[in-house]
């Protein structure tokens, strides 16, 4: 297990070799942090996931210091915990050994209705000692090794959120049995894989302003340096932690310690995971120094893209290589190139340093190379460019910032932060001093304007000038870069500062109808727009929230009020507040309507709600004769059944012969074409027509005009007619025929339904 382990570690590093070919000093825009999971039944065979339990967050459940193994060990006040030393390792045959517990829930026991819920979830529980069974699989687990997005959302911060962390479903044990499967008051859907632990481990260089931001549920315990900094465990809802790691004594800037991160899933329904912070990060694989020693420690940081040195002066450059958690890789670094172009004065080609000497002024271009030499496909690449000058090197400029026009010696320019409202215009000002604080005009115009995070909607216009403007609209944090280089003198090092903006939600706008308690996208719209009951399902919770125009998340909607299109299908309990339950009623098994929440000022939102009908078919007149019987309620007789079918019988009026096929399917279809979805005329599923021994008479596929399948009155019905005739256009012989549709509902699952019609001849026989 332990050469496996070194072996996914190896792979990630190189993976992230594989982007390398980039400006090295930016950092990236996501990280994959290693992670292994733990996978454990979750059907009650475990006795400390998914059991009963009284929740809420506790401390003490762990040590304050990681064992011998690296792992947290029992604490002073444990709670349903007894079997910590099997939460974090790979399960070994040989321990019968397991924590007992009184009560303790049965497999499949489940505790609903009423008062009856707190039998499960606020249920005092007894440890009761260790007993030993006769088999060993109490804690038996499966051992998964995977990784974690992380976001870069600025300033070196990275960020990784799931407000459905199901990162196991379908693998493991798979999606098992849960104490709320099946649960009709549940609002969430619970078809998860549940019961698993995690662990994320790291080495990081201390540094001022390194911070670590938790939010979920459930245990989850932070160690740094092996020693417990954030305690926050039981079975509980989503709750906050945060290390300030300057806070913490004994750390010293400038020394390597270890982060470790424990967590446990324990119990459904809900599940959440959010963790921003600066401790894990990766700049770079290859980054640039300009001192030896240990890289991010005290003054020696990476280097940006440019500098500068005099004409005969050396110019000394270190490389060190990070694998993709950020820690340094010594072993790698006397594999670092080395290349100068034009070449003057190149001292070492390979190694983790070399120096420079150039004879005379001009630009160069230093670049390191990093090759992986198990395959060399994969490479780091750092460059900089060095501006030399024949004589001593000026000063740089000072670059100050504002958010408004004017004389910047009665401005007072920004600290590094600003806050905007989305969708409004934002302008900053840029304005260059030289050493004596005199302000250099004219000199602006040169400014270059970024955005350092990407995919944030909105880019800087102009990117060059002496002041920018931008139009966020994702509500967040975005960080705008302004950048100068001397036009007059390129030996003089570049000029640059940054502003983070924090994004706020603009002004209420409208109502987002969503199907959980909890926002799952804080920056655009849900996308739950259906409700459908199962069969045996009678009620359902649902939520709504307000959103800015444009989608960005801005209050629930606690003064919302609900309303049914049609109460006698499926009606709604509360009529006012961000929560209501839609009732499905007995009379609209099959039918739908609309849900509406609205309030005064707002755009309203609608949900369809229907109930899964019955898989059906029905046919008029059957048995028929070829083009002699009429069809309903055309020329006589079955106008009702006309017009639920009016849409399907309409092109028929004038030759009114054949025979209607109704078919019902569970869930709506989906039309052949989806962009056709709005027009009545669509066709929702392939029809095959089969004589008494199987051979194929009639197929929609053979382009024939009818034989299409139409919507009826609902989005679960619909309609075929046929005349009677084979693709060849003459009329079928009399027998029994099996109709075959096959079409794919809105959940993706197939339909398919067969009805045997019969065929009678002109004389009736």
């Amino acid at each position: 297990m332990m050469e496996k382990t070194a072996m996914v570690r190896r792979l990630l590093f190189l993976v992230l070799l594989a982007s390398g070919a980039v400006n090295s000093q930016q950092y990236p825009s996501v990280i994959y942090v290693p992670v292994t999971f733990y996978d454990f039944h979750s059907d009650r065979s475990n006795p400390e996931f998914e059991q009963r339990h009284q929740g809420g967050t506790r401390t003490g459940m762990v040590a304050s210091k990681l064992g011998a193994d690296g792992k947290p060990v029992l604490g002073p006040v444990p709670y349903l915990n007894y079997g910590i030393a099997n939460w974090f390792k790979p399960w070994k045959a040989g321990d019968k050994t397991y924590p007992l517990y009184d009560p303790r829930g049965k497999p499949g026991e489940v505790f609903r209705g009423g008062d009856n819920w707190q039998k499960e979830f606020q249920q005092s529980v007894s440890y009761m000692g260790m007993e030993t069974a006769t088999h060993d699989t109490s804690f038996i687990n499966k051992v998964i090794h995977d990784s974690l997005p992380f976001t870069h959302i600025g300033g070196g911060q990275y960020e990784y959120r799931n407000d459905s962390f199901f990162p196991l479903d379908k693998r493991g044990f798979g999606n098992e049995w849960n104490h709320e499967l099946g649960n009709p008051d549940q609002h969430n859907d619970v078809n998860h894989n549940y019961a698993f632990t995690m662990e994320l481990h790291c080495s990081f260089v201390k540094q001022p302003g390194l911070t670590f931001k938790f939010r979920g549920d459930d245990d989850v315990w932070v160690f740094v340096d092996n020693k417990l900094q954030m305690d926050l465990g039981g079975i509980h809802e989503a709750v906050d932690g945060f290390i300030s790691l300057d806070n913490i004594s004994g750390l010293a800037n400038g020394s390597s310690y270890s982060l470790d991160v424990f967590y446990a899933e324990r119990h459904s329904a809900e599940s959440h995971i959010w963790i921003t912070t600066n401790v894990i990060f990766a700049p770079s694989n290859l980054r640039l120094y300009r001192h030896p020693g240990v890289p991010d420690a005290g003054n020696n940081q990476p280097l940006g893209s440019q500098d500068s040195v005099r004409m005969g002066q050396t110019y000394s450059l270190y490389g060190h290589i990070f694998d993709s958690t950020g820690t340094w890789r010594p072993e790698y670094d006397s594999l670092i190139r080395w290349e100068l172009s034009p070449a003057d004065g190149l001292g070492a080609t390979r190694g983790s340093g070399t120096s420079v000497t150039p004879t005379r002024p001009g630009t160069y271009r230093l670049t390191a190379r990093f090759t992986d030499t198990a395959n060399p496909t994969r490479e780091s690449v750092a460059s900089i460019t060095l501006y030399v000058g024949s004589g001593p090197l000026p000063p740089p400029y000072t670059l100050k910032l504002y958010n408004q026009p004017g004389d910047p010696t009665l401005l007072t320019p920004l600290n590094g932060k600003d806050v905007v409202t989305a969708g409004q215009v934002y302008t900053i000002y840029g304005h260059l001093f030289d050493t004596s604080g005199t302000l250099m005009n004219g000199y602006g115009r040169y400014l270059k304007w970024s955005i350092v995070e990407v995919n944030t909607g909105t880019t800087p216009s102009p990117e060059i000038g002496a002041s920018t403007s931008i139009m966020p609209t994702r509500a967040g944090q975005l960080t705008l870069s302004a950048y100068f280089a001397d036009p007059d003198n390129l030996a003089r090092p570049p000029s640059q500062e940054r502003v983070v903006l924090t994004v706020g939600a603009d002004v209420a706008h409208h109502i987002d109808i969503q199907a959980d308690s909890v926002v799952k996208n804080y920056t655009g719209n849900d996308d739950f727009d259906e409700l459908i009951f199962g069969k045996n399902d009678e009620k359902s919770k649902i939520y709504a929230v307000v959103r800015d125009r444009f989608g960005n998340f801005v209050r629930y909607a606690d003064f919302a009020n609900w309303r049914s299109g049609d109460p006698l299908i499926a009606d709604v309990t509360v009529y006012q507040g961000k929560s209501t339950i839609v009732q499905k009623q007995e009379g609209g098994i099959g039918e739908e309507t609309i849900i509406i929440a609205y309030e005064q000022g707002l755009v309203p939102d609608t949900i369809s709600v229907g109930s899964t009908g019955n898989s059906a078919a029905t046919a008029w007149p059957n048995p028929f004769i070829p083009g002699k019987s009429l069809l309903p309620g055309i020329g006589g007789g079955g106008g009702k059944v006309y017009q639920y079918y009016e849409n399907v019988l309409q092109p028929y009026t004038k030759n009114p012969y054949g025979i209607l096929i109704g078919a019902e399917s569970p869930r709506p279809l989906v039309p052949l074409n989806p962009s056709e979805a709005q027009n009545p005329k669509a066709s929702y599923a392939h029809v095959n027509i089969y004589d008494a021994v199987g051979n194929l008479v009639a197929s929609s596929r053979s382009g024939r005009k009818d034989l299409k399948v139409l919507r009826a009155r609902t989005s679960r019905t619909f309609g075929i007619v046929w005349n009677g005739t084979n693709d060849k256009g003459r009329t079928v012989g009399a027998g029994v025929y099996l109709v075959d549709i096959q079409g794919k509902q809105s959940d993706g699952k197939p339909y398919f339904k067969q009805m045997k019609i019969a065929v009678k001849r002109g004389n009736g026989k």
